[in-house]
């Protein structure tokens, strides 16, 4: 049984597939057989929803009892289905592998994080946008992925025994970024997998502005 189920709430985009016979005809469909877009109306289980639908021209569809297939679950043949997007399923199975503690180190294991991280922010922020309609351009999480071509990690150790870690990303231009290092409060509690997640967090943190700078130019009109 797959342990990373991610519980569908109202309000909630997730991608649709039509089915491929003709009871699904009546609306427009991508050409290039990509998903629609979806917002959950209603939650029967954590497997079955109500979805608005909307087509490749925007108009809203309603759908009833459409199976959510959840990671590592079969896909139906013949039915219309919805998944949960990439970014979703990724941001699920970090928050499964985390848990905060109070005196801000972090260790393994299953449960709720008190509070959002950044990376959870991230798509709660991107949800509420497309939910809204907001067409203008913009940056995105799958944007920010999408520029990431290498990551590295660096590991110091303080003379205390403290131990630090530092993400570099390198993005497609080539530029690379780092952020403020993770590091845990008592050494004990330091833990490899952890530490690194929280470096590359940080440094996501700061490449968001420079690609957010670097659309703002583009867009600007030219220098007269």
């Amino acid at each position: 049984m797959n342990s990373t189920i991610i519980n569908p709430t109202v309000g909630r985009v997730v991608w649709y597939f039509p089915a491929t016979n003709a009871a699904e005809s009546g609306f427009a469909r991508p050409d290039d057989g990509t998903p629609l877009a979806a917002i959950i109306a209603r939650v029967w289980t954590d497997s079955c929803v109500n979805l608005t639908v909307l087509d490749a021209n925007g108009v809203a569809h309603p759908r009833t009892s459409v199976r959510l297939v959840q990671e590592g679950e079969a896909v139906p043949v013949c039915h219309g289905h919805c998944e949960w997007m990439p970014f979703q399923k990724g941001q699920a199975k970090a928050q499964n592998q985390t848990r905060q503690y109070t005196d801000g180190t972090t260790a393994t294991g299953p449960g709720t994080l008190p509070a959002m991280s950044p990376a959870q922010q991230d798509a709660s922020v991107e949800q509420m946008i497309v939910t809204k309609g907001r067409t203008a351009p913009r940056i995105t999480p799958d944007d920010l992925a999408a520029n990431i071509v290498d990551t590295e990690i660096v590991k110091h150790v303080s003379p205390s025994g403290q131990i630090l870690r530092w993400a570099v990303l390198t993005t497609r231009s080539g530029f690379a970024v780092t952020g403020r290092p993770s590091a845990a409060v008592s050494a004990e509690n330091d833990d490899p997998e952890i530490g690194v997640a929280t470096a590359i967090a940080n440094a996501r943190d700061e490449l968001w502005p420079l690609m957010g700078y670097e659309l703002k130019c583009r867009l600007a009109p030219a220098a007269v």
